[in-house]
């Protein structure tokens, strides 16, 4: 609810100012003042003065019926909690909302609806001292469970799980939208909280994999594109830069505001857990007890054991409670955790998270890491490394794949080996250093351009290519020495052909096989087209150059006869028909100039 200040639109004189005149008199009434004060502007130099002392509002709680009472012992374990009083308002039944209406202990901005319900805060303040010392005090409990679930971040690991998965392009999709019944029990076993018996909520029948991949779209964080779910990387980058705590508060919200909207029993649940000390064991069955006895109160909610579990159940899956369950599985203890203390009081962006981030690199290309490692240096790690399980730690494995992928992305060879020796609790086996040496070495000795060009490393590799019989039906024409004309319709199979033939190429970067690209401009070296006959491929040397955003050095002949070089950024090709013309930047700071194709004697990639 909107804290209310002298000022505020939502302060008590403000409220009083658009109250009708029939429920000033109501209030003035109730708090046993003259009969005398019969206009508004009598009134309301009296009101305000009145209801903001403490005697007075007491006095006014001391008359309601008990079932009022009960609303408002909510409204305030609630603000006592620092949880929005506004939410559960607009439950209160006609007859006691007329009375605290009539009471000045609620105001309304819409006429008597339901939509605009408020508690002032120079009301609050009575209210605080009146119930306070009525509100229920758990007492804490030594008996233990044999088996205390503790979820913490895990929710939002399992999140990150699926955004990697996404973008190695690991989340296929059927028509209907849904993932691949096959695939589905294989991204479950690599979830980090495994399901009890009898199974939380949220984990029952795939729900939690359900659940997160629609939150993942509802944030933007991911979308289906053609038959996979891939990931957005500005939405993606923004999600990871929020503390830990943030996240896990707007995952909450967004449960919540599926789930438990309005829900009275649950922000009772949520407004007792507030109150409780952290990390110390609280009886569940006493729990329970109370947050029935509170509902019943207002002769209005009926709370079923069952709701009051699920809630409970679910605010351990996002880890803000510990449940401790006993050898049969029914919940017998519970604590509030400290992520849970700081969500729930509202400084979820101070929590840290407990860190971890030793890795132990092994020989048979096998990474462990705890379940703590930092969700920042698991991007890192997921990038050239595949999770293959996870248990009492999470287990990765790197390959020739794993590693190709990351290259793609832009991610260097002295990238991945740093990551390695920094945080390795060994120095890494040499056979690992030097796998990632050589798959590094031979990525980029072919490079795709959308053309389609192939850029070759070497005249050699150019000889190599022609020979081979599942690359040569692909090329068209040989431009240069080492750039290759090729079939750009059949660019997935040459890709393949290319790969089956142990090559490791930069692939286009709007590729479908592509999970994305951070790709650099190429630097190349020298390649020169001398010819006033040849246009043609001029032009075709100059589209790759514009593409790529190589510098061209160009000798032409100028106005003046004379010959003039010149290294230049292509920007485009304009004219049409025997005339084009390239338009090119000279230098920084010049302006943009244009030249007949027909002109240019000498280019120099």
């Amino acid at each position: 609810m909107p804290k209310s200040g002298k000022d505020s639109p939502l302060s008590l004189r403000n409220l009083l100012a658009n109250t009708p005149l029939d429920q000033l008199k109501a209030i003035a009434h109730h708090l046993g003042l003259e009969e005398g004060l019969i206009s508004r502007a009598r009134l309301m130099k009296t009101l305000p003065a009145t209801l903001a002392n403490i005697g007075s509002v007491i006095n006014l709680i001391e008359k309601l019926p008990p079932q009022c009472q009960a609303w408002l012992s909510i409204i305030t374990l609630l603000e006592e909690a620092d949880l929005p009083s506004s939410s559960i308002l607009p439950k209160i039944p006609k007859g006691y909302l007329r009375d605290l209406l009539n009471f000045g202990l609620l105001f309304t901005l819409d006429s008597g609806s339901k939509g605009g319900l408020y508690v002032p805060r120079e009301i609050i303040v009575p209210l605080k001292k009146y119930f306070a010392p009525r509100l229920p005090q758990l007492a804490e409990t030594e008996k233990q469970p044999a088996y205390l679930r503790q979820n913490g971040l895990a929710l939002l690991h399992d999140i990150f799980t699926i955004i990697s998965l996404a973008h190695k392009g690991q989340l296929r999709i059927t028509k209907q939208g849904k993932l691949f019944r096959r695939s589905t029990q294989s991204i479950i076993d690599l979830f980090e909280t495994k399901p009890t018996k009898p199974p939380f909520p949220l984990e029952e029948d795939g729900r939690r994999l359900e659940f997160i991949i629609n939150y993942l779209l509802y944030k933007n964080i991911v979308a289906i594109v053609g038959g996979n779910i891939r990931p957005y990387e500005e939405a993606e980058r923004a999600w990871h830069s929020q503390p830990i705590g943030e996240r896990v508060t707007d995952l909450l919200t967004y449960w919540e505001n599926n789930n438990r909207r309005g829900r009275v029993g649950y922000y009772i649940v949520k407004a007792l857990l507030t109150s409780l000390r952290v990390d110390k064991l609280f009886s569940y069955n006493e729990f329970r007890s109370t947050v029935r006895k509170m509902a019943k109160a207002t002769q209005e909610i009926t709370l079923k054991p069952r709701t009051i579990l699920e809630d409970i159940q679910h605010l351990c899956t996002f880890g803000l409670a510990d449940i401790g369950l006993s050898e049969e599985g029914k919940a017998v203890t519970f604590a509030v955790t400290r992520l849970g203390k700081a969500i729930l009081q509202g400084y979820e962006s101070t929590y840290r998270a407990p860190q971890d981030n030793r890795l132990t690199v092994q020989a048979d290309y096998t990474i462990l890491s705890s379940k703590e490692i930092s969700l920042e240096l698991r991007y890192k790690l997921e990038r050239f490394c595949d999770l293959e399980k996870c248990d009492q730690m999470l287990q990765y494995k790197l390959d020739k794949d794993t590693v190709y992928r990351a290259l793609i992305e832009g991610m260097s060879e002295e990238e991945i080996l740093t990551l390695l020796r920094e945080h390795s609790s060994t120095t890494p086996p040499q056979n690992i250093t030097y796998s990632i040496t050589q798959w590094a070495k031979s990525f980029g000795r072919l490079t795709f351009f959308s053309g389609l060009f192939l850029v070759v490393s070497d005249e050699e590799l150019c000889d190599e290519l022609f020979a081979s019989r599942k690359v040569k039906p692909f090329i068209k024409e040989k431009l240069l020495n080492r750039i290759l004309i090729m079939d750009l319709e059949s660019y997935e199979q040459l890709y393949e052909n290319l790969l089956a033939e142990g090559y490791l190429p930069k692939p286009l970067s709007d590729s479908s096989l592509m999970i994305k690209t951070h790709q650099a401009p190429m630097i190349l070296p020298i390649s020169r087209l001398e010819s006033p006959n040849c246009d043609e491929q001029m032009i075709m040397v100059l589209k790759f150059a514009i593409q790529s955003g190589i510098k061209t050095k160009l000798s032409f002949t100028g106005e003046d006869g004379e010959t003039q070089d010149e290294e230049v950024s292509p920007i485009k090709l304009v004219g049409s028909g025997k005339k084009p013309r390239l338009q090119y930047r000279p230098g920084e700071g010049k302006s943009i100039s244009d030249i007949p194709i027909s002109k240019i004697q000498v280019l120099s990639l």
